[in-house]
């Protein structure tokens, strides 16, 4: 990460360093780095032996980018026509066409669009006639493949990780931002760039069963762009939603990785900002290590979150209800046992369900 996204004149030194590093031995959460990397070495060291490799990897990404928003331009106005819903494309693909000058820098894994709960049957429905096939469904979200087994996920609402203790008045909210990119086919409805940001916070800073760096390139690419938000207004909206933990992580660890005055900045503004207990808890538990216990805690996180701005007591006094309903247990007395399950690792089949949910927007 250093080499690419550090200053161009240490590339080279930084890169030799690492030498001898063979790429096919990186874990799979670094494949992200690698366009990125091509294009840094390509001019920093452009008599590395690695550079065949990682060019071919950044053709790879781009073909397979091409192809995927072929498939956008094509699934967007059939949406609009046929469900009269407008989606909010969201994840790797808005990410890709707004802050990557070009389509192989950025790997994209799966189309990721938003829409109102209450039409997401019918855009999901709609999406079957553009060749899409439901693969899994969770209860915010629906995962769908076409036959080259490309990914489409249509949340239904705004993710609860991302809305917080705002619930359904998220979408509203977020809509009021967005804009349209005019100069992309199919003219798609994005996050203006500080929700954008907290999006890829939220989603990302949070445990996965395949982890990846990509939601940091991702903030990394915004903080460096013309439409990056101003340090106190990105702020502002982070405390709304409960996600300066969130966003304070994020920038402090890019600052620590690179020396860059922009990431400075922001690491300065949200370095003395005050959070609340609840969010630090709800943090911390995002961050849970993958194993015995991960699952619950990223029920617990959710929770605590979009609960934040509830009083105590009843935030406590509502949590079995919500652990019932989210678990699809029969009965309240069944949610400890359901619990300790879980905890222990032994999770029964009405208790999967929720894993497309964490890992499939998690991972774009």
């Amino acid at each position: 990460m250093e080499v690419a996204l550090g200053p161009v004149e240490q590339a080279s030194t930084r890169w030799r360093a690492l030498q001898p590093l063979d790429l096919a031995t990186l874990e799979p959460g670094s494949f992200s780095l690698l366009p990125l990397l091509y294009e840094r070495l390509r001019d920093a060291v452009p008599d590395d032996p690695q550079l065949p490799r990682l060019f071919g990897t950044y053709r790879s990404v781009w073909y397979r980018n091409q192809l995927l928003l072929d498939r956008l331009a094509l699934l967007l106005p059939l949406l609009r026509e046929r469900a009269r819903v407008e989606p909010l494309l969201v994840g790797g693909t808005s990410a890709l066409l707004r802050w990557y000058p070009r389509l192989g820098l950025r790997p994209v894994p799966q189309l990721d669009l938003i829409v109102e709960p209450e039409t997401a049957a019918e855009a999901v429905k709609v999406s079957t006639y553009a060749g899409w096939r439901a693969a899994a469904e969770t209860r915010s979200s629906t995962v769908l493949r076409d036959e080259s087994r490309r990914v489409l996920v249509v949340h239904h609402g705004v993710p609860p990780q991302v809305a917080g203790p705002l619930g359904e008045t998220a979408s509203k909210i977020l809509r009021g931002h967005a804009l349209e990119l005019g100069d992309s086919e199919g003219t798609p409805l994005v996050l203006d760039a500080a929700d954008e940001l907290l999006f890829a916070c939220a989603m990302g800073a949070r445990t996965v069963p395949v982890q990846t760096c990509q939601w940091l390139l991702d903030v990394h690419q915004v903080l460096h762009s013309p439409e990056a938000p101003p340090a106190d207004a990105l702020l502002e909206r982070a405390r709304r939603l409960h996600l300066v933990a969130h966003v304070r992580a994020t920038v402090r660890y890019l600052a620590e990785i690179i020396d860059d005055e922009v990431v400075h900045e922001y690491a300065a503004a949200f370095a003395d900002a005050r959070i609340g207990q609840r969010e630090r808890v709800a943090f911390a538990l995002a961050g849970v290590g993958e194993g015995r216990g991960a699952r619950t805690a990223q029920v617990l996180a959710v929770y605590l979150q979009t609960t934040a701005d509830d009083p105590p007591l009843r935030a406590v006094a509502r949590l079995p209800r919500h652990l019932q309903e989210r678990w699809e247990v029969a009965s309240l007395a069944g949610v400890p046992f359901v619990a300790l399950q879980k905890t222990l690792g032994r999770l029964g089949p009405q208790t999967r369900r929720s894993e497309p949910d964490r890992n499939r927007s998690a991972s774009s």
